[in-house]
């Protein structure tokens, strides 16, 4: 998995420029992720009164809502940004935003001095309100999103590797007859959580062991 950022201050395009590079990415085959960043204190996809919120109000700690077009899991705390991105699979993840994490990054800005406060060595370009006005900045190329859009997934893809996550070594199998099911961590942690809390209650349970289910 790589990961590309694209950070800068409020209101300088960094939305324009992320959809830009994940149709392109698209568009090249790959298949994609994304990540947003929101520093709004009060921000809370759940509203108050629906159902969702009365069973996190009621003290649950994850609370997954199902729907027919999506699926929506909602942990009640900030989790940090390996963890979060330990969820995906695709060959890209986008980040819009800065949560932290050190991989090549486009900064967006409306002038020079925008793209200095959000600049570092893993800079690859330049992007949105300034794009347009100049080639280059300090020797970094200066790009229009939504017109150099191919150039600048050009670079994403040139782009060195940035992150290897070490996934941890799966605790739960699920099979069905001899075909393993594939699961991301939340899943795995709602299976073995559910059958470890009914085995423990059981005779003959011991820290530690392993537990096995076979179900017809």
């Amino acid at each position: 998995m790589k990961l590309i950022m694209i950070k800068g201050i409020h209101n300088t395009g960094k939305t324009t420029t992320v959809t830009a590079v994940i149709k392109e990415l698209r568009k090249r085959g790959y298949t994609v992720g994304s990540v947003k960043d929101i520093h709004f204190t009060g921000f809370a996809i759940d509203q108050e009164e629906t159902d969702t919120w009365k069973h996190s109000e009621a003290g649950a700690d994850t609370v997954t809502a199902i729907g027919r077009k999506e699926t929506d899991i909602m942990h009640k705390k900030q989790m940090d940004v390996e963890s979060i991105l330990c969820q995906y699979d695709q060959d890209y993840v986008v980040i819009e935003g800065d949560p932290g994490i050190d991989c090549p990054n486009i900064v967006t800005g409306a002038n020079t001095d925008d793209l200095d406060v959000k600049r570092d060595s893993r800079t690859i370009a330049f992007a949105g309100i300034i794009g347009g006005t100049m080639e280059e900045y300090e020797g970094i190329p200066v790009m229009d999103s939504t017109k150099d859009t191919e150039r600048m997934t050009d670079l994403i893809e040139k782009a060195e590797e940035d992150i290897k996550l070490e996934k941890k070594i799966s605790e739960v199998k699920l099979y069905f007859d001899d075909m393993e099911v594939p699961m991301v961590p939340f899943v795995e942690a709602i299976i073995r959580g559910s059958v470890l809390g009914v085995a423990k209650e059981l005779k003959g349970y011991e820290e530690g062991c392993e537990v096995k289910i076979i179900t017809k």
